[in-house]
């Protein structure tokens, strides 16, 4: 979806799920770059959602970048997608690029990236279910 931001497939993806799951299925959106208007519906339909980010924030629209700032907190979370979306000057993503992300998404977010990886780490354990 180069140089879109996803609102078919979101809203597609929604209209398909909500006739087949619980409302109250936790949900990982992957690599969410979609618009607030997007967030909303997702929200609306199924509140257990969370939202991946990837360092395609770094190219995000003012809509985007919109989205990104209304995931609460506790929704957040983030991801490199390895080995796709590249950093500048890599031929690949890697899982330990996740520091990348998350100084984009701090820096959009306007907190510092220390708690951004504490947030989301929390967040992963949350939907995931891992106990410490």
């Amino acid at each position: 979806m180069k140089d879109e931001c996803g609102t078919e497939a979101y809203l597609l993806l929604l209209h398909h799920l909500k006739k087949r799951i619980s409302c109250m299925q936790r949900i990982h959106l992957h690599c969410f770059t979609g618009y607030p208007y997007v967030l909303e519906r997702w929200l609306e339909q199924f509140p257990e959602t969370w939202f991946g980010f990837t360092s395609m924030a770094k190219n995000f629209d003012r809509y985007q970048r919109d989205s990104l700032n209304l995931v609460k907190e506790y929704r957040l979370l983030l991801e490199t997608d390895a080995p796709y979306f590249t950093l500048e000057g890599q031929p690949w993503s890697s899982p330990n690029q996740i520091y990348r992300t998350t100084e984009l998404v701090a820096e959009l977010r306007h907190v510092s990236a220390d708690h951004i990886l504490s947030v989301t780490a929390e967040n992963a354990k949350t939907l995931y279910r891992i106990k410490d």
